[in-house]
């Protein structure tokens, strides 16, 4: 209770310099808010179709360590200056400084969530209120193209490869037949002896082409299931969007005011308490009987009540403060 009552006590003695900075700080910050062009934010809200992902990103957005591989694959220089492009904001080419800044903080303010099981959001927040929307969308629809990449090419991939299968067994099923043909020609013509080698080979050639027949029936129901796949992917996407972006901070100056006048409040807060601790360690004067005994070595013999403005010369009382008796 003793330390507490001593920074009150500091705090009085510095209550006008206090007072000047949580008057001048918060101020200075508001007048630099104002000539800031206001900061509006957007929202677009993904549905995913996880059942029917390939990639591991997609089927565990939730987590929170495949949250943060999506928020870097959004905010990387590649998606967010080819979505500025699209829009417009930026032209092909060199980029010079200001427009680096203007990527950074794009990509600064860009956040990816979990709205849900199958839901991601997308916020952006953006200066100008007319470009917001067109920003979200460019960005949303490249960062929707850059998850999809990998499942296209994994379905496109299949795809390729079950119709190489397809191509490969029906050479081998016609070059079987062939085979077979020669074989049952040759077993005519043949003597005894030689015909039955020829039967058995015959035989062995029959039951080749009959599982490489097998294998081209799989391979074609394969393939048909990957292209029914693949045009299900064009018409029911895995991720797609839930709906149209939306501004959901409409009046970016008046946030954006506070801001700046919270921020001049902590400054404020946390220079006023390093005055308050800059005068506690300049300030040599004993408080307790403890420090007059151990920095004097004298005894105390009494207390004297403080009588206010009272102005002592030589240990002798000048003047006397009024008395209320």
């Amino acid at each position: 209770m003793h330390k507490f009552s001593e920074v009150l006590h500091y705090i009085w003695h510095l209550k006008n310099s206090i007072l000047f900075l949580f008057i001048v700080l918060p101020l200075l910050l508001l007048v630099y808010s104002f000539n800031k062009p206001p900061t509006f934010m957007a929202l677009q809200a993904l549905s995913l179709q996880t059942e029917q992902a390939h990639s591991s990103l997609l089927k565990h957005v939730n987590e929170p360590n495949f949250a943060r591989i999506l928020n870097r694959q959004l905010q990387s220089d590649m998606l967010v200056t080819r979505s500025l492009q699209d829009v417009g904001i930026l032209l092909e080419g060199n980029l010079k400084q200001g427009e680096k800044q203007l990527i950074e903080s794009v990509q600064n303010s860009l956040r990816l969530t979990s709205a849900g099981k199958n839901v991601i959001e997308i916020s952006v927040s953006y200066h100008d209120r007319r470009q917001i929307l067109r920003l979200l969308e460019a960005v949303a629809i490249n960062f929707t193209d850059t998850l999809m990449a990998p499942e296209r090419f994994a379905k496109d991939e299949l795809a390729n490869s079950l119709g190489n299968q397809i191509q490969l067994l029906t050479q081998l099923r016609q070059e079987t037949a062939e085979k077979i043909i020669r074989t049952q020609q040759q077993s005519r013509k043949a003597k005894a002896e030689k015909r039955k080698a020829l039967e058995r080979k015959l035989t062995a050639l029959e039951f080749q082409a009959q599982t490489l027949n097998m294998q081209k029936n799989l391979a074609e129901t394969q393939y048909r299931e990957a292209l029914e796949l693949a045009q299900q992917s064009k018409f029911n996407p895995i991720i797609k969007p839930e709906s149209e972006p939306i501004i959901i901070s409409t009046d970016g100056g008046t946030g954006q005011h506070l801001w700046f006048v919270g921020i001049g409040a902590l400054i404020a807060s946390l220079l006023s308490f390093t005055l308050v601790f800059l005068r506690a360690l300049s300030d040599t004067s004993f408080k307790k009987d403890r420090e007059v005994r151990q920095e004097l070595g004298l005894r105390i013999l009494g207390h004297m009540p403080n009588l206010g403005d009272v102005q002592f010369d030589e240990g002798r009382i000048l003047t006397m403060p009024k008395l209320n008796l």
